[in-house]
């Protein structure tokens, strides 16, 4: 059953504070039992490892992929109309397993009702959406992370990982270098914003093993770097070189002070204005994946994306996190790149099938997901879409990041597999 072991995220459902200890031991407890349900599987012992996985389900009731294990262990304990029943709740998702084609589910191969929901798993597949094509980059080896746009000048910034390179796109489709790491300026470029009342451009630089020149020795560096967006030099860099860290993402407030997402230490900085350093804000155990964030329109609130625990709200006067709830016909996993807009939060989902853009509609206190709906999924150029920028009413965000032909061992994939970076455009209106 390689899905019940290669599929399976880690997740965490926190409320409110006062409710994490518990929240977390039940975290602990359900991962227990995911590991114990496996073994129980793989052992022939189906009647456990249904009651293993339905113990954690109830732990994660919104895990698409512990609800398809739910239903295959219904399916192997000859029980048709619970298996077919959990199968409805991914359909209901639009998420896509491929239910028709495992074996787990032989019995109901001839059960009309399994084929109706095989069918609805299957339009899953179906494109969905309005995105258009904005521009691309002419070098395919690339590893698009990031994209951020200059309304004044009317100039899209795209970085790169691979290349330790930050481009700029003009109005016209021209495309140039506007910065290039000599030997060791900065590391691969992650997310970058531009904050156009002070004419600086923002980037978040990291250490990998995908970027050229790596040196296993900077592994774990959180570097920030502070550019002049007119004269495209380097301001300051705020660096953190003790501990394991990598800056995913940021975004800026109406003071100008930069707040910076940490996906290995899982903490959140802050960069004030006109300030040489960098400051801890925000240390959570909760966290387990931290990537995107935004701000509400009146900077009261940040919202956080954490692709194994899903989405948070962060009181910036009391420093209290939240988890936000969400209807059972959606899963807050695997979100990377996250934007506030008019009440909802626009999310790009790279770590559930479809990859997708999703728009949550929020309550007004920003404690609930009301309602959702695709904005875009399987796109033709989508190949792991990252992050993205807003404007206007339109969204523009990077459809092929092609991170698994970056390997580890830094090698690239062929030329013949890579394909030139995408930027799509969308109306939310």
């Amino acid at each position: 059953m390689k899905k019940i072991i290669s599929i399976a995220v880690l997740v965490l459902i926190v409320f409110t504070v006062s409710e994490i200890s518990a929240q977390t031991e039940n975290f602990k407890r359900s991962n227990e039992l995911r590991k114990e349900s496996i073994q129980k599987y793989l052992a022939n012992d189906y009647h456990g490892f249904l009651a293993s996985t339905l113990n954690a389900v109830r732990l994660r009731k919104n895990h698409p992929t512990l609800l398809y294990n739910t239903a295959i262990g219904y399916a192997l304990t000859n029980k048709p109309d619970s298996s077919i029943f959990f199968l409805n709740k991914i359909a209901d998702m639009h998420l896509y397993f491929d239910a028709g084609n495992d074996s787990d589910f032989v019995s109901l191969w001839n059960n009309e009702k399994f084929k109706d929901v095989v069918k609805r798993l299957n339009s899953s597949k179906e494109h969905k959406g309005q995105s258009e094509f904005a521009f691309s980059l002419p070098e395919k080896d690339l590893l698009t992370e990031s994209v951020a746009y200059s309304p004044l000048t009317e100039t899209f910034f795209v970085g790169s990982i691979h290349k330790r390179k930050i481009y700029s796109v003009s109005k016209n489709g021209e495309v140039q270098i506007f910065a290039e790491s000599q030997k060791n300026d900065f590391g691969g470029v992650f997310g970058i914003k531009v904050d156009e009342a002070n004419k600086l451009l923002w980037a978040c630089t990291g250490y990998l093993p995908q970027m050229k020149n790596y040196n296993e020795e900077q592994n774990g560096i959180g570097e920030i770097i502070k550019f002049d967006i007119n004269t495209k030099e380097i301001i300051n860099k705020y660096r953190i070189n003790e501990g394991d860290h990598l800056f995913g993402d940021l975004t800026i407030n109406s003071n100008g002070d930069v707040y910076v997402s940490d996906s290995r230490s899982n903490n959140i900085y802050i960069i004030k204005n006109g300030s040489d350093k960098i400051e801890l804000l925000i240390s959570s155990d909760n966290f387990v994946s931290l990537q995107g964030i935004d701000f509400s329109n009146d900077y009261k609130y940040l919202f956080a994306a954490d692709y194994a625990t899903g989405l948070y709200k962060i009181d910036l006067e009391s420093m209290n996190v939240y988890s936000i709830n969400i209807p059972e016909d959606l899963t807050d996993l695997g979100l990377d790149g996250l934007y506030f807009y008019k009440n909802s939060l626009i999310g790009i989902q790279n770590g559930v099938q479809p990859q997708r853009v999703i728009k949550m509609n929020l309550s007004d206190s920003f404690n609930n997901v009301l309602s959702w709906e695709i904005i875009e999924a399987n796109n033709e150029y989508f190949f792991e879409p990252t992050l993205g920028v807003l404007s206007g009413g339109e969204f523009y965000y990077i459809a092929n990041s092609q991170w698994p032909l970056f390997k580890n061992d830094g090698s690239v994939a062929p030329d013949n597999e890579l394909k030139n970076p995408v930027i799509l455009k969308t109306k939310l209106e």
